[in-house]
């Protein structure tokens, strides 16, 4: 599993952005949304503004979308 559980348990306040620990499943703000994008919608954009936690986590999601990215993309 990715790095979900340190920041799911990690001293940060807020909401997570998980509705459960196992990070499969986005709180309803952003379960429409692809995790990691740029510009979440209005819904998610206001979690990510009132929790640090949540916040921290989109910005895995974007590294981690950024990442898989470049893989993929890759030539060699």
């Amino acid at each position: 599993m990715r790095f979900l559980t340190s920041l799911e348990y990690a001293f940060l306040a807020g909401r997570s952005l998980w509705q459960d620990r196992d990070g499969f499943r986005p709180a309803p703000e952003c379960a429409s949304e692809t995790l990691g994008a740029a510009h979440p919608g209005p819904a998610c954009d206001a979690l990510l503004a009132a929790s640090p936690k949540a916040q921290a986590q989109w910005q895995e999601e974007c590294a981690f979308t950024d990442f898989e990215t470049a893989v993929l993309h890759r030539r060699d």
